[in-house]
């Protein structure tokens, strides 16, 4: 039973999430700033 490659695959996942974060975050930041 060998999980390396899920791991792998979430890492990598998790990675492009954050780069999608990263390009949309500071316009969400700045929305969401705007609405409190």
């Amino acid at each position: 039973y060998n999980l390396a490659w899920q791991k792998e695959t979430i890492n990598s996942m998790i990675k492009e999430a954050i780069k999608d974060a990263d390009a949309k975050g500071v316009k969400v930041l700045t929305l969401g700033l705007h609405n409190q």
